[in-house]
């Protein structure tokens, strides 16, 4: 009984129910014949029963997801009587074979570009009521199918059948090759008959046995590896499965019973993982069981309640699962309306990692042999493919991420040994609140980084060496200023062999040492020429733009694992975040899908009304109240507003674009405390901008560091540079590069790129700072559907977040790098099925991103990273009814003692209510810094517009948000060469011995007494704790016990 101390790997497999936008809907699925499984699948199609006079299939591409119409479905008019029977070949996959009654079987051509074509008919004779098939699981072309009264072997190559197998009592319900395919097996006469043939050695059977013993209308038999499986009722019509060993057919293995109804288990039996599931028709059961060598032959693994009753099943090829999810099977249920794909997971700790034990080799899509050489006695099998190899797409993300790390560097001195590579410490938050700039590396042929320790001052210079040719040096110059010179980027270029992974800084207090290094990386592979030529930007040396790759943010990983430090955002809503507007009235819920709807500056939201007026209402946030019926603030644009925008450096500056061609400044004045909401007031200033030639605006963005700079883009593909002033608004460049009208526009964080993407399904890049002509970047194909999509720059300029649709109706996101010259795509994310897009905002200090759509009633959240996975999920909000739109403030509203780190308006067709989202911690009394870095200060201006078309260049901002006379939550000391020891102090147990501790020391950034005071309270204490706690030097419980013999664990 040792083998008991071995369990399987798959025992703890769990089938996992999708939501619905994960499965496809609204399909209008037929009556099904008592002998086929009503859905079948291979890698790139499922095929199914549709509703329709005659037999008629549907079939869909395997990934479709979402709702699908009758109209978007591939009808295959296969016969004019029901199909009994049909399937895919296993070695042709575009290949579906089907059988009815009185007819000839036929072999339909399937292509995801066009209908289906008839490719063959194979005609068995007239009077030959077919009833079921199978196709062989080893050779190509050869299909068996069964009659009333034989099974017969058809060649499709030959386009005739080849053997008649006879023998048959009454129909046969239900035929299986062996794994093999030497033996044929069928389920005859209400499945109380098994018989078993050698084709290639004669059309008698070799073998007949007696199955069940019930008078059901169907039955379903399988081969599994070396055993053969049964299916079908007791004389009590109870579902009763028998488990026969093939090499001893006296008596079953294993009879097992399991309800008493009219539907027949459909048996789906996995050889890689020997799981058996079981689906009973017309029940909502699902059985996943295991097959064993000993007995209990059949062991229960999960039992399955789905919510809707199974019509058929089917069980989808090894080469469709995702093994980086730990999904070793997957199943499809077919039901009255839909199919649901549900995939089948082994439970494992971590999925960063491919658990190989999980996936062995699996048959390959290459048959062992041709239907010809079978039939001449070849048993060839077909080659089997690693499921371990080759799965670098969207399923399988890239090894684990690590923190960034510095420059891996290699001495100079061939003989030397590789010198150790210095750690920048990190950069804590400065506690003035005035703005600073980061202080970035220059671009140079030499480059030097610093690290000051308590004992020396070490510093490192990087220069090129010209004496090895073994890789291509990179020289930090000014030609590589679009890879941005980021040291992050370069982790995985540095050749191991040049590259210590570890090292030792050797020092004294009276001595420095420096060290000349070089730095060399692997070339990467060239990319091919877009048809557009692409302007390539150098810097120049006396370049000011920041790099914002390296400032350094606050790590989110928790416990060893990646998690987001905001993983468990909290949001406030309405009452409870302390402001709501009540009684609103005719909001617009018509805008264009490129509009984003409501905008919030600190002062106002401006909330779009229904009307051909164009008009805006203005609401001020501190004065939240239930609105009055009567008249209420709003601006008249006399057109139908298309997009509008607050200035980010003047929170009473409104833009407001039209579908005229219009844009139309205005200038809010603020109110006095006397003024009554809806009441008379001072008349809101208004200049209005005119585009010549007139077009359509799209959309508008201000320029971030620029003041009075505005992007408006156009219906006609291109984009506007405009300069707003208090004199009126004048044209300064026009960029125009996509043939279609744009979808959306975003600037870069320190304002030098622009990004746009159009219904041509382009992204585009621009830097018209230098030139007008100036496109730095161009992908075509970006995206998949001219729908809708939305674009924002995120991770400090390194990558560009599209929101888009697919082409079948599903929300996703893509993150594409755009730090190298050329645009790749680095992830992509599916969310849901929805109407409206999906509306990005990206809070650049938390590196937070948040969606939602119109009429949704929840709002996703994800960290974005730089390396996998890309998107750290965090908690969503959910809120009743479903929302217009979703209006941000700026950091500079948000109460950071209460832990807010971004705050929101949500706007309804009734409401508008205040959203902040927190993240719950217990000691609030502190400035919590590890969530709030300096923040980045989009609230003020950095120069001028007509600066910024002169060629300026400014770095962004940033500035602390600590309170002033708050004290900073405590954070981890700088990395230095030798690592200190935590402490060991010593202190008197109960039993008069010394107790010694250790526990490592947090020092927290604040002043000499500060640090003295902590670290006080810390010894008090640790000396508290260990007069409680009694600590023996005597045997432990566990040392006491006996367990299982060494013998016991080996098989």
């Amino acid at each position: 009984m040792a083998w008991r101390f071995q369990p399987s790997k798959f025992k703890n497999t769990t089938p996992k129910m999708p939501k619905k936008e994960e499965t496809i809907f609204d399909l209008p699925i037929g009556t099904l014949s008592c002998t086929n499984n009503g859905i079948q699948s291979n890698q790139s199609f499922l095929a199914f029963c549709i509703e329709g006079e005659g037999g008629k299939l549907g079939v869909l591409p395997a990934d479709a997801r979402g709702r699908r119409v009758r109209t978007e479905i591939d009808v295959v008019c296969a016969h004019g009587d029901q199909v009994d029977d049909f399937a895919f070949l296993p070695f042709e996959e575009n290949k579906l074979v089907t059988c009815s009654r009185d007819d000839k079987v036929k072999v339909w051509s399937l292509s995801a570009s066009s209908a289906a074509v008839l490719a063959g008919e194979v005609d068995i004779g007239t009077g030959r009521l077919l009833s079921a098939l199978c196709p062989h699981s080893t050779a190509s072309d050869i299909v068996a199918v069964a009659s009333t009264t034989a099974v017969f072997v058809v060649d499709l190559a030959r386009g005739e059948a080849v053997a008649e197998c006879s023998g048959v009592p009454e129909k046969a319900l239900s035929v299986s090759w062996s794994e093999d395919g030497k033996t044929l097996a069928a389920s005859a006469d209400k499945g109380r008959q098994g018989l078993l043939w050698d084709v290639r050695a004669g059309p008698s059977p070799v073998h007949e046995m007696e199955l069940h013993s019930g008078m059901g209308r169907e039955a379903r038999c399988i081969y599994a590896g070396a055993k053969f499986i049964s299916s079908a009722f007791t004389n009590k019509r109870v579902q009763e499965v028998r488990v026969w060993d093939s090499r001893n057919w006296e008596k079953p293995l294993m009879v097992k019973e399991y309800t008493a109804t009219t539907g027949v288990l459909i048996p789906q039996f996995d050889p890689d993982t020997k799981l058996l599931f079981l689906a009973g028709k017309g029940t909502n059961k699902v059985h996943v069981q295991e097959l064993q060598d000993k007995q209990p032959v059949i062991s229960d693994v999960y039992e399955l309640t789905v919510p809707e009753q199974v019509l058929g099943f089917s069980l989808a090829p090894k080469r469709t699962v995702k093994p980086m999810d730990g999904e070793v099977a997957r199943i499809y249920q077919l039901t009255k309306n839909s199919i649901v794909p549900i995939p089948c997971i082994v439970p494992r700790r971590s999925y960063r990692e491919l658990h190989v034990d999980l996936f062995p080799d699996t048959r390959g899509p290459i048959a062992g042999c041709s239907g010809k050489a079978w039939l001449d006695g070849s048993d060839e099998l077909p080659e089997r493919v690693s499921m371990t190899a080759g799965h670098g797409g969207p399923e399988c993300p890239p090894p684990e991420p690590t923190p960034p790390p510095a420059l891996r560097l290699a001495t100079a001195a061939p003989a030397a040994k590789p010198a150790p590579a210095p750690v920048a410490a990190p950069r804590h938050s400065t506690e003035t609140e005035e703005p600073r700039e980061l202080a970035y590396a220059p671009d140079a042929v030499q480059h030097t980084a610093t690290v000051t320790t308590s004992s020396t001052r070490l510093t490192t210079v990087v220069e090129p060496e010209h004496g090895e040719e073994k890789a291509p040096k990179l020289r930090l110059t000014k030609q590589l200023s679009d890879e941005k010179a980021d040291t992050t980027s370069l982790k995985e270029n540095v050749p191991a062999t040049t590259v210590s992974s570890s090292s030792t800084v050797t020092s004294t207090a009276s001595s420095s040492t420096v060290t000349s290094t070089r730095l060399a990386r692997v070339p990467s592979m060239p990319t091919p020429a877009p048809e557009v030529k692409l302007r390539v930007l150098a810097r120049s040396e006396n370049d000011a733009t920041p790099r914002l790759s390296q400032r350094v943010r606050p790590k989110s990983c928790v416990v060893g694992q990646v998690q987001s430090k905001y993983r468990h955002v909290e949001t406030l809503a309405g009452v409870k975040a302390g402001a709501v507007f009540s009684n609103l009235r005719n909001v617009n819920t018509r805008l264009p899908t490129e509009c984003n709807g409501a905008v919030a500056s600190t002062k106002y939201v401006a909330v779009p009304l229904a009307g051909p007026a164009g008009v805006i209402m203005i609401l001020d946030v501190d004065r939240p109240q239930k609105m009055p019926d009567g008249v209420v603030d709003g601006i008249f644009n006399k057109a139908g507003v298309t997009d509008l925008a607050w200035s980010p450096f003047d929170s009473s500056l409104l833009v407001v674009g039209t579908d005229q061609g219009m844009v139309n400044v205005w200038s809010i004045p603020e109110k006095k405390e006397d003024t009554v909401e809806g009441g008379e007031g001072a008349e809101p200033q208004q200049r209005r901008a005119d585009l010549e030639p007139v077009q359509q605006i799209v959309n508008l963005r201000w320029h971030p560091l620029a003041e009075g700079l505005l992007a408006i883009a156009l219906s006609d593909g291109a984009v506007e540079l405009w300069t707003v002033s208090a004199t009126g608004a004048t044209r300064s460049a026009r960029l125009h590069s996509h043939s279609s009208p744009i979808l959306s526009i975003a600037w870069s964080t320190d304002g030098s790129r622009l990004a746009t993407v159009a219904k041509d399904l382009e992204l585009h890049v621009w830097s018209p700072q230098t030139s007008m002509e100036a496109l730095e970047q161009r992908l075509e194909a970006a995206i998949e559907s001219a729908r809708g999509a939305r674009v924002v720059f995120a991770a400090d300029d390194s990558m560009i977040v599209v929101a888009a649709f697919t082409k079948s109706s599903g929300r996703q996101l893509l993150l594409i790098d755009c730090s190298s010259p050329s645009l790749s795509l680095l992830h992509r994310h599916h969310l849901d099925n929805a109407v409206q897009p999906l509306v990005p905002y990206y809070d650049f200090d938390s590196s937070v991103l948040f969606l939602t759509g119109k009429g949704d009633q929840s709002i996703q959240m994800f960290e974005v990273c730089r390396e996998a996975p890309f998107l750290l999920e965090l908690s969503r909000f959910q809120g009743q009814p479903g929302h217009q739109s979703i209006a941000f403030h700026n950091k500079s509203v948000c109460k950071v003692m209460e832990v807010e780190f971004a705050r929101a308006w949500r706007l309804t067709e009734k409401t508008l209510e205040m959203l902040k989202f927190r993240v719950p911690r217990v000691k609030k009394d502190v400035f919590q810094s590890d969530l709030f870095p300096d923040a980045l200060v989009t609230w003020e201006p950095r120069m001028s517009a007509e600066e910024w078309l002169g060629g300026a260049k400014t770095a962004p901002s940033f500035r602390s948000l600590r309170p002033e006379g708050v004290a900073a939550l405590s954070v981890a000391a700088p990395i230095t060469s030798t690592p200190a020891k935590p402490p060991r102090m010593q202190h008197a147990g109960t039993n008069g011995s010394d107790t010694v501790i250790s526990a490592p020391i947090v020092l927290p950034t604040a002043t000499p007494k500060e640090k003295e005071q902590s670290i006080n309270l810390l010894f008090q204490v640790m000396a508290a704790w260990s007069t409680k706690v009694e600590v023996s030097d005597g045997p432990l419980e566990q040392d006491r016990m006996e367990g299982v013999p060494e013998e016991d664990w080996k098989d």
